[in-house]
Order: structure tokens, then sequence, then C-alpha cells
């Protein structure tokens, strides 16, 4: 039986969330507030920026499980565009156990 599943998220900024989908394997397209997920683990689903939530449906497997790389990505990206902004750079990326660490530096 099929269940409509929304997910919040802090997903709202257009530029992290289609780097995060590309990173994870997802393709997608954006029209005004609304993203939506046309491959990948979240084909079908839909991205509203204005408030965050990830909108899908049980038959299709969105799960928050199925969230975890696109939202990771999305915290990466952050990290990236941040460090970016204030004239620093990451400097690499490596996984320790199941966490990602990110060494960054500022000028």
């Amino acid at each position: 039986m099929s269940h409509r599943v929304t997910t919040k998220t802090e997903m709202k900024d257009l530029a992290l969330v289609q780097e995060a989908a590309k990173a994870a394997g997802i393709s997608c397209t954006a029209s005004g507030d609304i993203v939506s997920f046309t491959g990948g683990a979240l084909r079908g689903a839909v991205l509203d920026l204005k408030t965050g939530n990830i909108t899908g449906d049980s038959d299709y497997g969105h799960t928050s499980e199925v969230l975890s790389a696109l939202k990771q990505g999305y915290a990466e990206a952050g990290i990236r565009a941040h460090y970016l902004k204030h004239g620093g750079n990451v400097e690499s990326r490596q996984m320790v156990g199941d966490k990602v660490v990110l060494i960054c530096s500022i000028g």
C-alpha cells in the first residue's frame, strides 16, 4: 500500500541541493522553489525549497534513510561554500568509520 511520506530537512539553497544531488547520483530539475528529483534513489520525490520538506511515496522507497546521501552531500557543499566565501578551502575529505571528516584551511 502506497503512503505519502514527507521528511523535514534544512535544504533550502538550490545550488547546494544541485551539488549534493549530483554527488549522490541523483538527477533533478528546478522550477521556482520546487526541486523535482528525476533520477536515482529519489526519483519522483519533490523538495520545497521554502520549507525544506521533501515529499515522496513509500512505494518508490522514499524514506528518511534514502535521504542520507543527499543530506550529507548538502552539508558538505554548505561547508565548502562557507570556507570559499571566507577565503578558505577544503583541503581533504576522509572517511573515519561511518563519519566524514573535512580538513579545512582559511588564508
